[in-house]
């Protein structure tokens, strides 16, 4: 009788394992996740690819130069033309002269931009 009894719950805990690893399989070839797959695979080479371009000289140079011309460009750029923008107002450009701001370059200097969502 023992024996039966411990025959009985190996039989379940085998047919328990076989239908759990069957589930596994048929959800693991569900195309939703199959398509999760190759789209997880894509990026990693993607990301593989822009980790080598950043590794590139050529490319950090290149972004250094481009980088240098902006900084060029907006130091041209007296702060008083904001005001020629939609929804900035003398007020703010006047904040910003009060606050030692003589030219673009200068707000662009402090990277706020780099922690807007």
């Amino acid at each position: 009788m023992r024996i039966a009894i411990v025959l009985f719950f190996l039989v379940l805990l085998l047919t328990a394992a076989i239908s759990f690893a069957y589930l596994w399989w048929r959800y693991q070839s569900w195309p939703p996740v199959a398509w999760a797959k190759r789209l997880r695979a894509k990026r990693a080479e993607f990301r593989a690819a822009i980790d080598k371009a950043n590794d590139d000289p050529a490319a950090k140079q290149e972004e250094k130069l481009k980088a240098e011309r902006l900084q060029q460009y907006l130091h041209s750029i007296p702060m008083e033309r904001l005001a020629d923008y939609p929804n900035i107002g003398p007020k703010t450009v006047e904040g910003l002269v009060e606050g030692g701001f003589k030219r673009i370059d200068q707000l662009w200097s402090l990277n706020w931009w780099r922690s807007v969502p």
